[in-house]
């Protein structure tokens, strides 16, 4: 374990040199610390000028300014538990630099460590039930947390990095709280799920989700504990509602892509026609035009209100439109790369495409999302029905779940960035994938285990009965 420990460590060092460069969304999460990437005049350089290109979408930029009267506030920031663990790095930074400066690299060494450990922790746990499951789990998830489409997530200020280093330790913790019924392990599991669920809205509904399979070890004999237990899944899962509730400035416009750009695409004009928003008809020209394009989508954002419980509804009652609405996430989900998003800065070494670094995202571009995600459903409920004390099946089963439902909650933006926005629920399902495999494995080395003892047991019988 040490030696693995050891090579997972300087494997993901190798990865220093490769982040994800900014959406237009970093300064959701930024804003209140930092100011821009060094070497930019204005953080917004203007539209269609190389600069923009440079800081948009084009290079990942490792060093950024610190703002100069830090901490600071504007509309357009988000909610979300990224924004301490952001802090906490600008401190790290600080202590070990000591400029002006914030580097992703070294506030990402805390994190990477963190998720070597739960990966770790795993595949510690996997061995002790059978070394088969060990071996299994700690090629897969190895390859997991080495895989470029996953960490590039550390070097950067997107908030779905929170679930990439935690998840992990959540399926740790439901694993022993399975195992062993401990009620301890069961609320760091839900606390865990709280901080996950907050990072941003489309995860709000983890704690809920996890609660099935933790509560086997939650619920007690006393009412006084089986109140503490209802007590902490409510505040687990009150935690998780604030970034939905305080994020209004972006519901707005979340709202509007997930009508304009996702529930009214599918729909036929004898359909639109009855189509009405507050009392009002749809926008014909606002349909399949994204509130970032300009100059269509600013002013389809002021003249053609959206409504998440109208874009809701519409999917209720057209379950035609609903079912390719999914379907296109299905097929954009399959794209974990996220070639978009430039990997690399302008003067760092970056080995992302090395195969270690890339197996994952070989499989699901092979695959597809969809085959992946019915064979980890497919795996995750027979295990759950055969195995209900098994700490590896119901790490697997939740996590699958959680991968599967990121793909309906992410039509809550419509079909913008759809294959950054499910990849947190590919990672889930390849860890739920990889917890099948190690289950299965170690189920059969139990097999086996009990088939030699039958074995040996008769050769010695007929030998006797031979002799007499």
């Amino acid at each position: 374990m040490g030696a693995y420990a050891a090579a997972l460590a300087a494997l993901s060092l190798l990865h220093l040199g490769t982040g994800l460069a900014d959406n237009g969304d970093f300064d959701r999460s930024t804003y209140f610390l930092l100011e821009k990437p060094v070497g930019f005049a204005t953080n917004w350089p203007p539209y269609d000028t190389p600069e923009r290109e440079r800081r948009i979408l084009g290079e990942w930029h490792d060093r950024w300014e610190l703002a100069p009267d830090a901490p600071r506030l504007h509309p357009g920031m988000t909610a979300s538990s990224y924004k301490p663990i952001l802090a906490a790095q600008v401190a790290l930074d600080g202590l070990v630099t000591r400029d002006r400066e914030y580097s992703f690299v070294v506030g990402s060494l805390p994190l990477r460590a963190l998720l070597v450990a739960g990966v770790v922790a795993l595949v510690a746990a996997a061995a002790a039930e059978a070394p088969a499951a060990g071996v299994v789990l700690a090629l897969l998830l190895g390859l997991a947390a080495l895989e470029t489409s996953f960490v590039a997530f550390l070097n950067s200020a997107f908030e779905d990095q929170v679930a990439i280093v935690f998840l992990p330790l959540l399926a740790l913790l439901t694993w022993r709280a399975a195992r062993a019924r401990s009620r301890w392990d069961a609320l760091a599991a839900l606390a865990v799920a709280a901080l996950v669920g907050a990072a941003k809205p489309a995860f709000f509904y983890l704690p809920l989700l996890a609660a099935p399979f933790l509560w086997d070890a939650l619920r007690a004999r006393t009412a006084a504990a089986r109140a503490l237990a209802v007590a902490a899944l409510l505040l687990a899962q009150a935690v998780t509602l604030i970034p939905p509730v305080v994020n209004r400035a972006t519901t707005r416009l979340n709202a509007y892509q997930a009508l304009y750009y996702g529930a009214l695409l599918p729909l036929s004009d004898a359909e639109l026609a009855e189509v009405r928003v507050r009392g009002a008809p749809v926008v014909r020209d606002c349909i399949g035009v994204r509130a970032y394009v300009r100059p269509e989508g600013p002013a389809c954002l002021e003249r053609a209100p959206g409504s998440l419980a109208a874009a809701a509804g519409l999917l209720a009652t057209h379950p035609r439109a609903a079912a390719a609405l999914v379907a296109r996430a299905v097929a954009k989900g399959a794209d974990v790369d996220l070639a978009y998003l430039s990997k690399r800065a302008p003067s760092l070494a970056s080995y992302a495409e090395l195969f270690p670094f890339r197996f994952w995202t070989g499989i699901f571009h092979r695959l597809g999302r969809a085959v992946l995600a019915l064979a980890l459903l497919a795996a995750a409920s027979p295990l759950l029905a055969s195995a209900r004390r098994s700490g590896a099946a119901r790490a697997a089963g939740l996590l699958a779940l959680f991968g599967a439902l990121q793909y309906p909650v992410s039509l809550a933006d419509g079909l913008v960035e759809t294959q950054k926005h499910v990849l947190v629920g590919n990672y889930a399902n390849v860890l739920a994938l990889s917890l099948a495999a190690a289950w299965l494995a170690a189920a059969a080395a139990h097999a086996l285990r009990r088939a030699r003892p039958e074995a040996g047991g008769a050769a010695p019988a007929h030998a006797r009965t031979a002799a007499r």
